[in-house]
């Protein structure tokens, strides 16, 4: 794209970045980091009646603010990944006495299905040797190597475009976890394990149990994850996952509750920039919140407290000026 200077003056080029940020979602900003700002418990909606909705056109999830999930490049383990292309995820939720339905949307440049033959059309490893050639050419090195070199694991060589995707990812057994004990958020440890939700480009859904980054296996019996309906259109994936709030194996599936606050991680992966497996991006927790629905009597009992307070503030205005009136 050829600059702008050539073309516009410094005003007219405000303008338009003015207008486009008038295109964007509007969320609160935080004034540290310029940025939407994160709030950390995520809240799911009880819905009394009528089924969850499955697509995400429904006009039920535009009466729902969308809620703002950072995300990070993967860098702590092998496979690093220094250049991420999804930034955020945004989530809505939904719930009622049986499921809970999540409503997924992020931005990714390209529809992404895995093709080995296919030219990545971000290749990270190519990005990263041209804007940070450092990654590729220190003289550090990593754990327990001792000879001078590039980084080990660092940007392993991609085969080919894999699939877009994305996963939720709770703890197994969060209710017994003492607070604020968590499993690790890279798909847990050896002695916390996680129950991941994952979605991929294909249409395939997978239930895996993670306790570490290497040692994920998928959940073959299980097959409570549904999504229906996922699109990709301009640049932004957007899907409705669904799973029932208990299940037959409490063991290893996270179970649901209203009212608490459970951990959950949010995982991504853009396939035509070569992601895949460790190379992803992720967030940190999150608490997610299913809110118990507020009771009827919450409002019926105020104003009839509030019509008992003035009858009886009456009464004694009345006996006062009555008595009042009787010894004048």
């Amino acid at each position: 794209m050829p600059s702008f200077a050539d073309e516009l003056t410094p005003e007219e080029r405000w303008h338009v970045a003015n207008f486009v940020m008038s295109l964007s979602d509007k969320y609160p900003i935080d004034p540290q980091t310029a940025k939407p700002a994160i709030q950390f418990v995520l809240k799911a909606r009880f819905l009394a009646e009528g089924e969850l909705p499955s697509d995400p056109n429904d006009p039920r999830w535009k009466e729902l603010p969308p809620q703002y999930i950072g995300m990070a490049s993967q860098i702590i383990q092998p496979p690093r990944h220094f250049l991420r292309t999804v930034d955020d995820v945004r989530i809505r939720s939904l719930f009622n006495s049986k499921e809970i339905a999540i409503f997924l949307e992020w931005n990714d440049r390209t529809e992404s299905h895995r093709d080995e033959n296919k030219e990545a059309v971000y290749d990270a490893k190519r990005i990263s040797s041209d804007s940070f050639p450092a990654i590729n050419t220190t003289n550090y090195t990593h754990e327990n190597d001792d000879k001078a070199g590039p980084l080990k694991d660092v940007n392993p060589e991609s085969k080919g475009v894999y699939n877009d995707a994305i996963a939720i990812q709770f703890a197994e057994k969060w209710q017994e976890l003492p607070p604020p004990e968590k499993p690790y958020f890279i798909h847990g440890d050896a002695k916390r394990g996680t129950d991941i939700w994952k979605w991929e480009s294909d249409g395939s859904t997978k239930e895996l149990t993670g306790h570490g980054l290497e040692k994920i296996a998928v959940k073959e019996a299980n097959k409570n994850i549904k999504v229906e309906n996922a699109k990709w259109s301009n640049g932004r994936w957007q899907l409705v996952m669904k799973r029932s709030l208990k299940t037959e194996d409490p063991e290893h599936d996270a179970q649901l509750e209203m009212g608490k606050n459970i951990p959950v991680v949010f995982f991504a992966w853009d396939g035509d920039a070569g992601e895949f497996d460790g190379k992803m991006a992720l967030s940190t927790y999150y608490y997610f919140m299913l809110e118990p629905p507020v009771p009827g009597k919450v409002y019926v009992i105020p104003p009839i407290v509030a019509g008992v307070v003035v009858l009886l503030e009456g009464l004694v205005l009345y006996a006062a000026r009555k008595k009042k009136i009787e010894n004048a």
